[in-house]
């Protein structure tokens, strides 16, 4: 969804009863439909500010243990901005958080930045 700055097949893969919290929003979100609204007008606002957004797959040691988290890096590769953190249950993600701790320099970068 960042690397190409729309929704498209990501908006299937979300939970009904989907969670997002960020450190860099205040409230937490608590469904598919409010992430949605949420999250197409911000990317939006990239696409139309010319903004360049890398979204990379990685690994991270975080909370007691070691999974796979997305290093997002903004206006080229190495000027990493955040982490996210996911949650799957049933085949769907049921939580995606935006982290700023642990620092994105953190994570074990892979090199891949899916579509």
């Amino acid at each position: 969804m960042m690397n190409t700055l729309s929704v498209g097949s990501f908006e299937g893969m979300l939970a009904d009863d989907f969670t997002y919290e960020s450190h860099y929003v205040y409230e937490m979100i608590e469904s598919k439909q409010a992430f949605l609204e949420y999250i197409k007008p911000r990317l939006q606002s990239i696409a139309q500010a010319d903004t360049r957004i890398f979204a990379e797959m990685g690994m991270v040691s975080a909370y007691g243990e070691r999974q796979p988290c997305v290093a997002l890096a903004q206006y080229n590769k190495s000027l990493l901005v955040g982490l996210v953190l996911a949650r799957v249950q049933d085949n769907k993600l049921s939580r995606l958080d935006l982290c700023i701790v642990p620092a994105p320099e953190s994570a074990d970068r892979s090199g891949e930045y899916p579509d």
